[in-house]
């Protein structure tokens, strides 16, 4: 036996699997599907409507249609869709009558038929069974007469494939049944709701027809003492409402004028503040301006500044000129004590006069320096102190005015001392020349002592002459 899965079916508001069955070989089985495929579980292509409302349960299109369909009746509520209805009962919750509502009868016909189809799937099964176990018989005689294993072990599969087949079957109806009569349920319990919401309907329906009868009869009586009442009350409204009107208008003209007095003054302190505004503006403006000037005044400090950094860059590259003139001096020195031991000494005596010389040139350029490191700092201040600078604007001028003319003082002092330096150089240069010469031509052993003394003594000269000038410096 097959089993499949084809369509849903509507009960309510769930959806319950329909069953199609493809019946084995087995007659009594067969017989049984097809009585049950004619049963209302078959797949069926009504709406969910006619299914929600019991329809098709067994009963005929005749007998339906004569109780009444959802074509019949498309607007009759929800009464009219419940399960197990009758015109009684759907024309009591819409409201059209006011019969007493009948008992909703069970349904005993779809009860019926799940016990008629559990007594025929039992039957199946015990068919099913014993035609299984003759055929297992079967089976097990002809594989010991024919002795293949092969044959056995397939009947043997295909015995189990179609007891699991079979089981299959037996648990999804099973299944099916459960799912129906639980649906049957709850159709019922919600008739009896249906029943009981309508029967207190029609309960407050009589109540209040009964209220409305007797508010008529009131109603006779008391007609006209009501329209004398409700005139009385049109003219005091009317009244009323001319006062009220009047108050409105008079409440309305003393806001707006306040409201025009506000706005007026309003507009007159908006005008004030735009004046003082345009004024501040102005004033910032000037002080903008200050402030410009005093950033072109800074600028031209810093131009000055960078003049005298470029002035004092120079100046060490003339240091560094004359270092290597005196380490070509070295050179030269190193070449000839080869041969003039006494002249050794001299160059030691050179060398240690270079250091010190390096020494005061090192000096001087950190007096520089600090100089340089000071007006920096005089700028910086200058700079977060704007508004002090206002007030003793002339004083800090006459003052950078003398300290540019104490710096240009400084700078000509020391060109002339290079230029000084320069002129020692070149003085040393020829003696330097000629030593050259004599290193080179080999008369340095016919040098005397005495010419090996004045070379000391000028070289000596030469040291105490820079010396005394660099001090002289210093103390500037």
């Amino acid at each position: 036996m097959k089993f499949s899965l084809v369509t849903t079916l509507v009960l309510g508001n769930a959806l319950v699997p329909t069953l199609t069955f493809v019946p084995a070989p087995c007659p009594a089985a067969f017989a049984t599907l097809k009585s049950a495929n004619k049963s209302p579980l078959k797949m069926s292509t009504q709406s969910p409507t006619s299914l929600a409302s019991g329809q098709g349960f067994g009963k005929s299109a005749s007998a339906r249609k004569k109780k009444g369909s959802w074509k019949d009746a498309p607007s009759a509520g929800l009464a009219s869709d419940l399960p197990y209805s009758s015109p009684e009962v759907s024309a009591a919750a819409s409201g059209k009558g006011e019969e007493p509502l009948p008992t909703v009868a069970p349904p005993s016909d779809q009860l019926d038929l799940i016990e008629k189809l559990r007594v025929e799937i039992k039957l199946a099964e015990d068919k099913i069974v014993s035609e299984s176990k003759g055929r297992a018989d079967a089976e097990k005689v002809a594989a010991d007469v024919k002795g293949q294993k092969d044959i056995a072990e397939k009947m043997a599969e295909q015995r189990a494939a179609e007891a699991a087949d079979q089981q299959e079957v037996i648990d999804q109806l099973t299944a099916h049944i459960t799912d129906a009569k639980q649906k049957i349920e709850n159709q019922k319990r919600a008739a009896l709701v249906a029943e009981a919401t309508a029967k207190e309907d029609m309960e407050m329906k009589e109540k209040e027809l009964k209220k409305i009868k007797k508010l008529k009869k009131q109603a006779k009586t008391q007609d006209m003492l009501i329209i004398e009442g409700l005139r009385e009350n049109l003219a005091q409204a009317k009244d009323d409402f001319v006062q009220a009107k009047d108050e409105a208008v008079a409440r309305v003209t003393e806001v707006r004028e306040d409201w025009e007095g506000r706005l007026k003054k309003v507009n007159d302190e908006l005008a004030e503040t735009l004046a003082s505004v345009k004024t501040l503006e102005t004033e910032i403006n000037n002080k903008n301006m200050q402030l410009a000037s005093k950033d072109e005044e800074i600028s031209e400090k810093d131009e000055v500044i960078e003049q005298q950094r470029a002035q004092i860059s120079e100046m060490e590259s003339r240091l560094t000129k004359y270092d290597n003139q005196v380490f070509e001096l070295d050179r030269d020195l190193e070449s000839a004590s080869g041969e003039l031991d006494a002249m050794r000494a001299a160059q030691e005596e050179l060398k240690a006069e270079v250091g010190s010389l390096e020494m005061e040139v090192a000096r001087v350029k950190a007096k520089f320096s600090d100089e340089i490191n000071k007006m920096e700092e005089d700028k910086l201040s200058t700079q977060r102190d704007l508004e002090s600078f206002r007030k003793s604007e002339q004083i800090y001028r006459e003052d950078s005015e003398k300290m540019l003319t104490v710096l240009k003082q400084k700078i000509v002092s020391k060109e002339y001392e290079i230029t000084a330096y320069e002129q020692e150089l070149t003085n040393i240069k020829p003696l330097m020349g000629r030593l050259r010469e004599a290193v080179n031509t080999g008369l340095a052993t016919k040098l005397s002592t005495g010419r090996i003394g004045k070379f000391r003594e000028r070289a000596r000269s030469i040291r105490g002459k820079v010396k005394a000038r660099v001090q002289k410096t210093l103390k500037r």
